[in-house]
């Protein structure tokens, strides 16, 4: 039922930007846990969608972010998309997989400190959007009132950085 809920909860807030193309894998484990099913899963998707562009979690620098030691969801998710673009760009030979490599790959870092952003994004136009999306996680504990505290601190800091309304 968990995994429902959050497929659901995903689904609902990418229709908010209308993002409705999703590839959802069927995992139950949580916390994540890598899986070589799931790198390949990946990989495959990226050979086949053949993205310009990927924008993921930063991987290398989640860790030392965190509070606590043992990796969360974004980080093995991070670490699981850095496996699978280094895959998706090497062909095997029992692949009929064509290799790919992104143009770019951005990573989210709204944890980093400023100095070690590189690029903002303006998300003032989506504001309202943003958290409508971030309420969605009723599993997560999340309400409306707790969304707007959060997008407003985020994006609403990060903007202020970058002298807009708001950022990502």
């Amino acid at each position: 039922q968990y995994v429902e809920q959050k497929e659901a909860e995903v689904r609902k807030a990418c229709g908010y930007f209308g993002i409705t193309d999703l590839v959802v894998f069927d995992n139950d484990a949580h916390p994540l846990r890598r899986s070589q099913e799931m790198v390949e899963g990946l990989a495959n998707l990226i050979s086949e969608y053949r993205p310009n562009i990927l924008i993921g979690e930063l991987p290398e620098l989640l860790r030392e972010d965190r509070l606590w030691t043992t990796p969360d969801d974004h980080t093995t998710c991070a670490e699981i998309t850095k496996e699978a673009c280094l895959m998706a760009g090497h062909p095997r030979r029992e692949d009929d997989r064509r290799p790919h490599t992104a143009t770019r790959i951005y990573y989210l870092a709204t944890e980093r400190s400023y100095d070690n952003i590189d690029l903002y994004v303006d998300v003032s136009d989506h504001f309202e959007n943003l958290i409508k999306a971030e309420a969605c996680f009723q599993s997560q504990a999340q309400s409306r009132e707790f969304a707007e505290a959060r997008v407003t601190r985020t994006t609403g800091n990060t903007g202020w950085r970058s002298q807009v309304m708001a950022a990502a």
